[in-house]
């Protein structure tokens, strides 16, 4: 049974425009397939992108964490270095203290009264 042709529909492809390469005619429904296929080529377009994404930013973290982790490492030897020099300058302090004490007071109460060597007596 043959079918039957509405006005609307050609039983022939319609010729390509004069700008499409010649390959390509138009025929019944290539406008629902060119949609759907343009869908469907979105969407892939969009897994891949998103699967480039998801490989960029592990690129990004594997180096971030490769970049802090030896600034962790160096943060960790600056900080105990420090800590050490502290507690250094905190022994050095008490060990000393009474004798620094004990020669400013030295200073201070031992007093000599004696001319100033640039003093002139006017005449």
């Amino acid at each position: 049974m043959l079918p039957i042709l509405l006005p609307t529909q050609h039983s022939t492809p319609r010729q390509a425009h004069p700008l499409w390469p010649p390959s390509i005619s138009v025929t019944p429904g290539t406008e629902e397939g060119k949609a759907r296929r343009l869908k469907q080529a979105k969407e892939e377009a969009q897994l891949e992108v998103e699967q480039y994404r998801r490989e960029r930013e592990q690129e990004f973290q594997s180096k971030q964490q490769a970049a802090m982790g030896s600034q962790g490492n160096l943060s960790a030897e600056v900080e105990q270095a420090t800590r050490r020099q502290v507690q250094g300058m905190q022994s050095s302090q008490q060990r000393n203290r009474e004798c620094v004490l004990a020669q400013l007071l030295g200073m201070v109460c031992d007093v000599r009264p004696q001319v100033h060597p640039n003093y002139r007596i006017a005449v």
